[in-house]
């Protein structure tokens, strides 16, 4: 059995691409279980590998490579960085109260809760082995509910486009990572405005979402020649979806159908329908009603601050620019709103 990464930024179709692929007889995919795990190894990675001092606070989501050299060192992480049976234990106990946790705004109940009760006994040891024990875990977890021939077991994460390029390395992990990348104007409009701000009451900094963003395109660039590797664009999963999740099943070698598009076959993990991606209407197709959102919703201000910081990203992705020619003294003097900035992302500066 072959492991599957989708990975993304936030906001970006992450959670539209796992849960259709989720419908696919071959196929489980988690939703967002192992975070805190991938977290734990940047950690240690710059504390015990590159000893530099390093706030393990730290938000995941952007670059903090200094040199070239500690991006490369990163690709061995899971080959260098082992967890004692303390150290595991910790993370064990932390993913197991977020997984069971209920305090989730949007997609609360997406997220694999039976995989709590399936995490005893698994082995202390370096990094790649423990998340090969983990993605077995998450199998064992799930395969009691499908009755079906499983080739892939799989998760879905944001946060984690460093890990592409480690998940190849470790061979024993037999990994293919589809990246889904989403115009940025786009990620800023459905963070910080509608039904997700309504949600969560906070929105991320501007500045934070341009750096992610910026680091995502950074990652489908080191990665896009791998032949284990597809990035595909979500306003052509949403324009094409079918010319789009054949290439998916392609990279998978698993059958393409139609079910794959279904929304009637989307499932939360309680096994309800599963309506929280606003890509969708009322009917059983996918809709491009959420792709040029943000014309509407983000200011001539904000646009601009985006196209500007983004350009160069923009045009290699295929993304055209509204703004003619830039305004560079209104662009550096451009100030946020900070006062409904997510409180954990508040101490951090994320400027240019």
């Amino acid at each position: 059995m072959k492991n599957l990464f989708i990975i993304g930024i936030f906001r970006s179709g992450t959670s539209l691409l796992s849960t259709a692929l989720n419908t696919h007889k071959n196929i489980i995919v988690g939703w967002q279980p192992y975070m805190l795990f991938f977290k734990a190894c940047r950690n240690k990675y710059f504390k015990e590998m590159l000893r530099v001092p390093f706030d393990e606070k730290n938000p995941m989501g952007i670059n903090y490579f200094k040199t070239v050299k500690d991006r490369e060192l990163f690709r061995e992480v899971f080959h260098l960085i082992r967890f004692n049976a303390t150290e595991l234990s910790t993370i064990l106990s932390e993913i197991r109260d977020y997984l069971l946790s209920d305090n989730e705004k949007m997609n609360k109940d997406m997220k694999p809760h039976d995989l709590a009760k399936n995490l005893d006994g698994i082995e202390p040891g370096f990094a790649g082995y423990i998340l090969m024990q983990l993605m077995e875990r998450l199998y064992l977890s799930q395969i009691i509910t499908r009755n079906w021939d499983i080739k892939f077991i799989g998760i879905k994460e944001v946060f984690c486009e460093e890990f592409i390029e480690p998940l190849f390395n470790y061979c024993n992990l037999n990994s293919k990572v589809v990246h889904i990348i989403r115009d940025p104007r786009a990620v800023v409009a459905s963070r910080n405005f509608g039904k997700y701000m309504e949600a969560t009451g906070a929105k991320y900094p501007i500045f934070f979402i341009i750096r992610s963003w910026k680091r995502t395109v950074a990652n489908y660039l080191l990665n896009k020649c791998n032949s284990n590797y597809l990035m595909i664009r979500y306003e052509d999963l949403v324009r094409k979806p079918e010319t789009t999740m054949k290439k998916v099943c392609e990279l998978l070698e698993v059958q393409y159908s139609n079910d794959l598009l279904n929304l009637s076959n989307f499932k939360d993990n309680k096994g309800r329908r599963w309506e929280s991606n606003t890509s969708f209407d009322g009917s059983k197709t996918i809709t491009t009603s959420s792709v040029n959102k943000w014309e509407d919703i983000l200011s001539a201000e904000e646009i601009e601050v985006v196209e500007y910081y983004c350009q160069s990203e923009l045009n290699t992705l295929g993304y055209e620019r509204t703004t003619k020619s830039f305004d560079q003294k209104k662009i550096l003097n451009f100030q946020e709103d900070t006062s409904n900035i997510c409180e954990w992302l508040r101490e951090y500066d994320f400027s240019f």
